[in-house]
């Protein structure tokens, strides 16, 4: 058998994503997309075979401010951005053509036998000729 006892280099991964980047913290999920670009909000599920029916989706732009009943028992409710969303098969929140507007906090509540609640945090990124916002992500 060979002697292992010299130095090997330690392997490095780099994650780097064009337009979303993806951090999960302690208080909820935080996405990071480009205006246009359609988002997916997953929401946390104890079983898989549980209906969409069972989820709602809430929106708070700002925590001072009422949170919008964006999705109620798996159907999205009548408002100004109800053309652009939708459930998926996952019960994921979708949103399409995401503007600045609509940055914030969405939540994610289900029911079964027990409440269940999924915040994803919802963040615009941005650039321009004389500005780029840099976002570091960890090396694993």
């Amino acid at each position: 058998v060979g002697d292992f006892s010299g130095s090997f280099p330690k392997p490095k991964m780099h994650f780097v994503a064009l337009y979303l980047y993806l951090f999960i913290r302690g208080e909820g999920v935080h996405i990071y997309h480009r205006a246009g670009d359609d988002a997916v909000l997953s929401c946390k599920r104890p079983s898989s075979s549980l209906s969409c029916s069972t989820v709602d989706w809430f929106y708070t732009r700002a925590e001072n401010m009422e949170r919008q009943h964006e999705v109620h028992g798996g159907k999205v409710q009548s408002s100004a951005r109800a053309a652009r969303l939708r459930l998926d098969n996952k019960c994921s929140l979708i949103i399409n053509t995401i503007t600045a507007e609509d940055a914030g906090r969405y939540t994610c509540q289900l029911w079964d036998g027990g409440r269940f609640d999924t915040d994803v945090y919802l963040n615009m990124m941005s650039t321009s000729e004389h500005q780029q916002q840099n976002i570091h992500l960890p090396v694993c």
